[in-house]
Parts: C-alpha cells; structure tokens; sequence
C-alpha cells in the first residue's frame, strides 16, 4: 500500500502534466450589434454594405486564447473594401459584459495587447466608433481608446486580404495572443462596422475525466488492498 499512493498520485500528475493540445472552436455571425448599442435602423441589419463575417474560429491552447481568424466574403462593392481598414479585436475573458483586453491591428503587422477594463456600454470617450458617408452603422465602436498606455506585449496579425471577389472567402488572422481567460467573449468590426462579428461565450475545458477516473481508480485498488489486509 505504501507504494501504491506515491504510483497513484504520480499517475495522476503525469497525466494532468501531458503536454497541451490545441482546441479549435468555430462560431458563427449571430449579432447585429453589441449589447447596450440601440436597435436604431443601422443596427437592426445584418451586414451593410462589405464585408460580410460568415464565421470565425479560435485556438486555444491550455485554456489560453492563442489565434483567432475571421472569415468574410465581399461579393459586390469592390471600391468600398478597398478603403476599409481594420478596426479592434475587444476580448471579454469572464463573461461581465465588459471587456478585459483590446487587441490593436497595426499597420505593421503586430497586434499589440491591452489592459482594457471597459463596459460594454461605458461610452464615454472609452470607444472610437465606426465612421462611413451612408446609411452605414456609423455611431458603433470599431476601437478602443486606450491612448498614452504601453502594450503589455506584441502578437502578430495577417493584414487586410485583397478584395476576394464574387464567391471567394477572405481571412483576417490574429496570432500569438496567449490571452488566458475563464469564459471568453470576442468582437470585432472594420471601420464602418459594415457587419459585427462576435463569439459569445466559450468556457475553459476542465480537467480530462481520464485524469480523475484513473486516479480514482488507483485510490480505490489502495482502499480495496488495505482492506484485504485487514
């Protein structure tokens, strides 16, 4: 039995301690606007104009966020995406409706992270909202004010795609995050917030019941020995 306990909890540490698997979740393009924005009748449609976000996914590895790419067709108004740029990548990591970080997409191709602790609805001078001449979601946040901070540090992103054309899909990939998070919630637009693009709400994986069920089971052959013996 004095053998048993040290194998047992040391089976149980080994597995817990493999090493981590990339999980890729996908979701869909189910908002409109962001909770809190108005129904006014910018946000009351899907997609105005281009892009149109279909879908998107996000890696995450030991429950850390890591990359997250949107997908998106343009099939018409070619003149229109060229003069899009990005705008934020916002991420909620407890599910409080209010973010916790701000990804900034840069023109060089980094992707600087933020302490960004603002409500979704907290509006005063803490978003910079879309801007367009047309019936285009104008007064919806499209960045985040966080002017005269430091960065904690510095992912990578893949750039505005070429305009994709009629029935190609465009992608917009964001790396090198290692955000960690309890329940994460994502948004992102461009900068006429033409269409919102949201995934709401993954929880973090717990441990694999493998773990436990072996370890349980090792403590149960250690109770049935001693009790053999006794």
């Amino acid at each position: 039995m004095r053998t048993l306990l040290p194998l047992a909890l040391m089976a149980v540490f080994a597995l817990s301690a493999l090493p981590a698997q990339a999980e890729t979740w996908t979701f869909e393009d189910q908002y409109t606007h962001w909770s809190g924005w108005g129904t006014h009748r910018e946000n009351r449609k899907d997609v105005i104009g281009v892009p149109d976000f279909t879908h998107g996914t996000a890696t995450v590895v030991d429950n850390t966020l890591q990359e997250v790419n949107f997908f998106f067709t343009a099939d018409k108004f070619e003149d229109s995406y060229n003069s899009l740029t990005t705008g934020d990548l916002f991420v909620n990591t407890d599910n409080d409706k209010a973010w916790n970080y701000l990804v900034r997409l840069n023109n060089d191709f980094t992707a600087d992270v933020y302490n960004f602790e603002v409500g979704y609805t907290d509006k005063f001078f803490k978003y910079i909202n879309g801007r367009s001449d047309g019936d285009y979601r104008d007064n919806h946040p499209a960045w985040g004010n966080v002017w005269g901070q430091e960065a904690l540090y510095s992912g990578t992103w893949s750039g505005m795609p070429e305009f994709p054309g009629a029935g190609n899909v465009g992608e917009i990939s964001i790396a090198g995050l290692n955000i960690d998070f309890d329940q994460l919630t994502l948004s992102y637009t461009v900068s006429c917030a033409n269409d919102i693009m949201a995934a709401d709400t993954f929880s973090k994986t717990p441990i694999p019941g493998a773990v436990w069920l072996l370890g349980s089971g090792l403590l149960g052959l250690i109770g049935l020995r001693r009790r053999n013996r006794s």
